[in-house]
């Protein structure tokens, strides 16, 4: 099987990097997204982002992606980015749905495999979603949460979660996460964290109402991964701000499936702040799970 060699640099890229800009239904809400197709018989990654982010995470992995060979679709979950939903009000399934129909949108579109790379909120829905799609045939789980009870939930905050529920039954509200978790937790880059901080639609997607906090108490993939038939490749950051590594390693324990574990010397958003360094871990990976031995491609 080949192997992928280094991965050009962004002062390589053409000028369909930026991708073709899209929206596909899911349910209610038409949501946005950014497909790049080199070859419709080539596998095409699904990339799912993280909590209160959108596609802007895969500006700069996807290209990367495409000129190794690989297609993808980068699109942004309901209630987040530029996708419809009333901000800060969902639950996991609702995510998953999207993902749903995200592949089904791809199936239309392309021809080859599909396999899903997901980073931390997008690892786990990839999980929940390689366990009932039978279209994705692998999957990296990156920074995955796989028990939130175990890392995040405290009693602190188990009791202000009592408080705004109370509120929430006279009126709306919404909280950000980010007095429970600030940027510098799981990004390093301060011009990241300030690009960041200075998009609204960040900004917003991150302030939750009581119900998304209640659903996100609950998260636990344990029982979901066990379910996973198809490859997986489980990655954590070494230097993760947010989460313990034993989060990725129970994961890793409870897959039957065919499965790798590795780490990565990076903070806890590596497809957004080190795509050099994540780029060629997933064209090899993708290229020995989704394509056969004849056809496999090595990156030029």
């Amino acid at each position: 099987m080949s192997r992928a060699k280094p991965v050009p640099s962004a002062s390589d890229a053409s000028a369909s990097d930026a991708g073709e800009e899209m929206r596909f239904e899911s349910g209610p809400y038409r949501l946005f997204g950014k497909l790049r197709v080199q070859d419709r018989r080539a596998p095409t990654i699904l990339l799912l982002h993280g909590l209160g982010f959108h596609s802007f995470e895969y500006d700069g992995l996807a290209p990367r992606l495409a000129r190794g060979g690989l297609n993808s679709l980068a699109f942004d979950f309901r209630c987040h980015g530029r996708s419809d939903g009333p901000r800060g009000r969902w639950v996991l399934q609702d995510l998953v749905a999207d993902a749903e129909n995200a592949v089904a949108f791809l199936s239309r579109r392309v021809e080859g495999r599909i396999g899903a790379f997901g980073n931390s909120l997008g690892a786990l829905v990839g999980v929940h979603l390689a366990a009932r799609s039978a279209r994705v045939e692998s999957l990296v789980a990156s920074g995955c949460p796989t028990r939130v009870a175990g890392f995040a939930v405290t009693g602190l905050r188990t009791g202000l979660l009592g408080v705004m529920r109370a509120i929430a039954r006279v009126v709306p509200i919404r909280v950000s996460v980010n007095h429970f978790i600030p940027y510098r937790r799981i990004l390093r880059d301060p011009r990241i964290i300030e690009r960041v901080r200075r998009d609204p639609s960040i900004t917003d997607a991150r302030r939750f109402a009581p119900s998304t906090y209640a659903d996100m108490f609950g998260w636990n993939a344990l029982d979901v991964v066990a379910r996973v038939k198809v490859p997986l490749l489980v990655l954590y950051a070494e230097q993760d701000g947010l989460q313990p590594a034993d989060q990725s390693t129970m994961l890793f324990q409870a897959a039957r499936c065919e499965k790798e574990i590795r780490s990565l010397a990076t903070s806890h958003v590596p497809d957004l702040e080190d795509p050099e360094r994540l780029a060629p871990i997933l064209l090899e990976w993708f290229d020995r799970t989704l394509r056969p031995p004849s056809g496999a491609r090595t990156v030029s």
